[in-house]
This record gives C-alpha cells, sequence and structure tokens, in this order.
C-alpha cells in the first residue's frame, strides 16, 4: 500500500522543496498586498505600501487570517533574527510566508484523502492528481486570498461528506481496481459506517461546530466564498441524518439551527480581532462596566468594523470594478477554466455534451449519481456564479480543483502505472515553469538585490537617497526591500553616526515613455532634500523595452546595472529578432550579442542607473 503513494509523496516533496528554493514567478499583486506587505509594517516595522483594502476609513480586506499566515511567519522570523539563528533577508520575506501557505495547503491533501476513503475512491490517483497540478504547485503556495479560500473550500467538502457519510453510499472507485480488495474495503467502509450509525447524534453536532467555523471564515476571507460553499450546504442542510422520515425544510430548519453556536462564535471572533486591529473598537472601555454600558447604548456597532460587508459594497459598485477591468461574462467558462484545469476541463466538458445528446461519456459514469452529482454541481454551480460578475481572473477559480479532481483523476492517470499521463505532466509543467518561474521573474530577484544595497550602506561615503522607478512591472512590495524608514530626527540629530540611507519607490505601471522621461528627470534635476545625502536613481524596466533606454540624452543616460533572468512581461512581450542599436551603448545592441546575451536581451528584467548625460561642446 505505501508503494501505491509514492508518486504523491515526491510531488509533495518537490512542493516544499520548490518553495524553499524560491519561485521566482509573480503571479498578481494580491499575492503580496493582500497579506505580506501590510503584514511586514504591522510585525516587523519596515516601510511598505498598504492597499485600499486595508484603509481604516473604508476596510474591505479582514486582518485575521493574513496574521495567522504571514503574519505568523513573520513573527517567527522577527524571533529568530533577534535570536541571531536567521538572517532577515528578501529571500527569507517571500519564503516563509509561503512555506506556511504549503502546510496550509497539505489540509486540501488530507482533505482528498479522507474523502476517498469515505467514498470508496482511489485516493493514490486523486493524490497524484491533485499533488502534481500547478494550481497546487503555483497557486497554493502563494499568499493569495483565493488560496486560504481553496483550502476552506476543501475542508467544507470534506466535513460535508464525513457528515453525511450515511448518504453518500459506497460507489466504485475512481479508477481501476483489483475486485478482490474493492470487496475487502468495502466491507470495512460498511463496518465503519455501522459503527457513525450510532454515533450519528455527537457527529452531526460536532461537524456542525466547524463547518460554521470555516463558513465564517471563508466568508471574511473572501466573500465570494458563499458560491462555493452553497452546493456542499444544500446537501448537508437538507439531509436528515436520523431514521425518522421528515420534509426538506424541516431538516434545513433543524441543521441549520445546529450551524448558529458556531456561527456566532465565529462572528464574534472576525469582527472583534478586525475592529482592534482597524482601531474603531476601544476594548479598554471593556474593562469598566460603566463605560461599557454607555459604549453599548450609544456606539456599539458603529465601532464595529465588518470587513465583508464592505468588501460588498465596493464590489457591487460596477464603475468600482471598471477600474480592475472589465472582461465578457464567458471568460471564466472558456478561458480561466481551462487554462487552470485542460485535461480535466475535457472530461467535464465531454460528460456534459454526452448528457446533452442524451448518450454515456463514458467520464466519471462509475460513480454513484448522487456523488457524482455532489461533485459536478460543486464545481459547475461557483463557476457559473462567478461568471455573473464581469471582473473574471483566473486565480478566482483556483478552488474548483478539487471537485475536479475528485471526479476525473481516474481519467488522467496512465493506464496500469501510478503517474499521471502525458498529456497532463506536459500541460502542467509548462504551466509551472511560465507562472512559477517566468512571469515576471525578475522583480523578486530585482527587489532582493536592491535590498542588499539600500540596507547595508557603505560607511566610508555619504549617505544615500534611493530613487526607485518600476516602469512596466508588477507593483513592487516595498516589504521585500526589508527596509525601515527613519525618523526626521534620526536624519536632524544623527550624533555623530553614520546615517541611514532613505529609499522612495515610485511605480509606474504601464505609464508611457515620455512620462517615464519626464518624471526621470525631473529627480534628477531637483535639489536632494536632506544633507549630506547623495542622490542615485535607479530604473527596474523589462529588457523587451530596452530600447527606450539606449538612446543618449544631452543631461543624463541609462547605465545598464544588471540583469535579472528569465523574466516574461505579458504586456510587454519581446520581439523575437529584435535588429535595434544602442547608441549609447553599442555592446547592448542585439546584434553584438553572444548568445547567452540574447536570450537575456529577450527574457530579463533590466537595472538601470541614472548618470550623466553627454556634454555637447
Amino acid at each position: 500500500m505505501m508503494g501505491d503513494y509514492r508518486t504523491w509523496y515526491a510531488l509533495v516533496t518537490i512542493r516544499i522543496l520548490w518553495c524553499i528554493l524560491l519561485q521566482t514567478g509573480y503571479i498578481h499583486p494580491d499575492e503580496f498586498f493582500q497579506n505580506p506587505e501590510p503584514m511586514a509594517g504591522d510585525i516587523l516595522g519596515y516601510k511598505v505600501q498598504k492597499p485600499w483594502e486595508f484603509n481604516t476609513s473604508f476596510p474591505c480586506r479582514s486582518a485575521v487570517l493574513p496574521y495567522l499566515t504571514s503574519g505568523l511567519a513573520f513573527k517567527i522570523l522577527k524571533f529568530l533574527n533577534e535570536q541571531d539563528i536567521l538572517n532577515m533577508t528578501s529571500a527569507m520575506l517571500v519564503t516563509l510566508p509561503r512555506l506556511v501557505m504549503v502546510f496550509l495547503s497539505l489540509t486540501m491533501d488530507y482533505s482528498i484523502y479522507k474523502m476517498c476513503k469515505i467514498l470508496n475512491f482511489n485516493s493514490a490517483a486523486c493524490l497524484t492528481i491533485f499533488a502534481s497540478s500547478f494550481v497546487t504547485l503555483v497557486f497554493y503556495t502563494r499568499t493569495l486570498s483565493n488560496s486560504i479560500e481553496a483550502v476552506l473550500f476543501s475542508i467544507l467538502l470534506m466535513l460535508v461528506i464525513d457528515a453525511r457519510k450515511t448518504y453518500f453510499a459506497t460507489g466504485e472507485k475512481a479508477g481501476k481496481e483489483d475486485s478482490s480488495e474493492k470487496r475487502k474495503k468495502q466491507r470495512t467502509n460498511q463496518i465503519e459506517d455501522d459503527d457513525d450509525e450510532t454515533m450519528v447524534s455527537n457527529d452531526s453536532g460536532g461537524k456542525s461546530m466547524q463547518i460554521a467555523a470555516v463558513l465564517i471564515a471563508g466568508f471574511f476571507n473572501r466573500p465570494t466564498f458563499v458560491f462555493f460553499a452553497l452546493v456542499p450546504m444544500l446537501f448537508w442542510l437538507s439531509i436528515n441524518t436520523s431514521n425518522s422520515k421528515s420534509s426538506i425544510l424541516t431538516n434545513v430548519f433543524s441543521n441549520g439551527v445546529q450551524l448558529l453556536p458556531g456561527t456566532f462564535m465565529s462572528i464574534i471572533i472576525f469582527v472583534v480581532v478586525d475592529s482592534r486591529y482597524y482601531e474603531s473598537l476601544d476594548t479598554s472601555s471593556i474593562c469598566c462596566m460603566h463605560s461599557l454600558v454607555d459604549f453599548l447604548s450609544t456606539n456599539f456597532m458603529q465601532n464595529l468594523t465588518i470587513t465583508p460587508l464592505n468588501f460588498l459594497q465596493y464590489n457591487l459598485d460596477s464603475s468600482n470594478l471598471e477600474e480592475h477591468g472589465i472582461h465578457p461574462h464567458i471568460t471564466h467558462l472558456l478561458v480561466n477554466a481551462p487554462l487552470l484545469f485542460l485535461p480535466l476541463m475535457v472530461c467535464f466538458a465531454s460528460e456534459i455534451v454526452a448528457i446533452f445528446l442524451g448518450g454515456e461519456s463514458g467520464w466519471g459514469n462509475n460513480l454513484l449519481p448522487t456523488v457524482r452529482s455532489f461533485f459536478q454541481l460543486s464545481f459547475f454551480t461557483p463557476l457559473l456564479l462567478l461568471s455573473f460578475f464581469p471582473h473574471q481572473e483566473s486565480r478566482f477559480l483556483i478552488p474548483l480543483l478539487v471537485p475536479l479532481v475528485m471526479l476525473y483523476s481516474g481519467y488522467v492517470m496512465s493506464s496500469n502505472s501510478l503517474e499521471p499521463n502525458m498529456p497532463w505532466i506536459v500541460w502542467n509543467l509548462l504551466a509551472c515553469v511560465i507562472f512559477g518561474v517566468l512571469h515576471q521573474g525578475g522583480l523578486i530577484p530585482c527587489l532582493g538585490h536592491l535590498s542588499h544595497a539600500v540596507t547595508k550602506p557603505d560607511v566610508h561615503y555619504n549617505p544615500v537617497h534611493y530613487h526607485i522607478v518600476f516602469y512596466h512591472t508588477y507593483m513592487p512590495p516595498e516589504h521585500l526591500l526589508a527596509y525601515k524608514e527613519p525618523n526626521l530626527s534620526e536624519l536632524n540629530q544623527a550624533n555623530g553616526k553614520r546615517l541611514p540611507n532613505i529609499v522612495t519607490v515610485y511605480d509606474l505601471a504601464g505609464t508611457d515613455r515620455m512620462t517615464m522621461h519626464n518624471i526621470v528627470e525631473k529627480l534628477y534635476e531637483e535639489v536632494e532634500s536632506y544633507e549630506p545625502y547623495v542622490k542615485e536613481i535607479f530604473i527596474a524596466s523589462p529588457s523587451s523595452l530596452d530600447l527606450q533606454f539606449c538612446r543618449t540624452h544631452i543631461k543624463f543616460n541609462f547605465k545598464l546595472e544588471k540583469q535579472f533572468t528569465p523574466h516574461i512581461s505579458t504586456e510587454d512581450l519581446p520581439e523575437l529578432f529584435p535588429t535595434y542599436n544602442c547608441v549609447n551603448h553599442p555592446e547592448r545592441s542585439y546584434v553584438n550579442l553572444s548568445t547567452m546575451g540574447k536570450y537575456r536581451a529577450l527574457f530579463s528584467l533590466n537595472l538601470y542607473k541614472v548618470v550623466p548625460g553627454v556634454v555637447v561642446h
């Protein structure tokens, strides 16, 4: 039996090691700005750019789960650094929160394993397909709120099936298995089910507390969790676990009542913690009975911060969504879902087509109808509901991997083998390289390089005011500079000590060349505000735009300091065979580059230093 899981063990090891070795790919700014960026400012005291969701006047993000993920990692890192056990580096600031997410993702593996054992599925096949998906290896190891949503969704599916195991009758395995072993497992599961039936009331009550906690945590993490929880909760609410016959409405009411204690307790925890974090609730007033009475009678509701309500209010305004991008309603179905789960989507689409044509597709037909419909609806219902919203990104769908794995894992496994088939391997390997390594892959190493420069000043020179411009890149997470902004009093009263460097970051996003040039020119000509600071200006930009930095200027020029490879910006894809000549630095002309130099010229993030220009006599 141990041999059945060898591939899964290897894939889990890869998941952990790939995180430790630092994936350079940068999927989306939210993987930093909705989690580690604000936590690094709160816990480590670094200069950060808190996103609008964490604005104290209208907060849209709960701080509870970020604190339990990146916050916990930074607490550990801070302690180890204070004990001189571990250095506080940019790489560690990336790796530790991701390691927390890796171990959190293992709860999804456990949920799949538990569901497989209850439903008599081939657990080795399901775990292997789940662990080999690039969604698991890349997305689930990132500090995205969508990844946390996926973890909670998988736990909810497992809890519902476990609490209603007597309803989900044991069916055939999702994969081929020896008939004698199948009969043996069926007898074992039947004995377990008989034992479970004698403890229905205790089991159901315990699951209701856990389910309530998961529901509230998911809702405060992302209110869209309601869409994912809809089908599992309808099954859980409508099923009566006792032997007595009752109507569906009666079941819904009685089961719903069981959720109330856990729901209220969880809501109180999230609301109090968030209200304290956003400083809308003064907990000191609770210590005195007299002030508590005044508090409850006058300003109770006004002093509570309920972040999901603010989230919904913001996202239900179409003008706000337009700022983030408007997509066709079919984007999720025709683009995002195939991008994430293409081989599994082929199985799903084939089955749907066969159903409409009145035939049998062969996909998932060895599952009992109840089990099959449960996972199909758990996949398609959130996909359909999320498609009604005009802003559609692929990461919104990553929780849907689990139901697809439960349905079709056996069909993307090689025949008579413990490995996935070749289409599955090729698709996921390619996606791992693109999203885990190449996509915006130079930005994190660039920030690590700059961190070393700005936090390790040379005592033999004047302190430096670094102006760092990011041009046509994703938003730079400033906490990766590991830089603490000095106080003005520290600058004015150095008392003979070496003054700390100052760092100012400019995110120009996708602005045009002239705007970038004008900003750099203004920075170059401005007189430095602080004495005796010297000014240094750096610009990070994709190598595909190198032609813009090759021109010779009178006032200043751009000296190529370093290239961070690999890096691909989908917004600024490189030409396959560029022909430009670099007048300022002929050695940078594409035709004069070596083979490796040409590769770097296409797939790098360039770091330029602004230097004095050419003096014309």
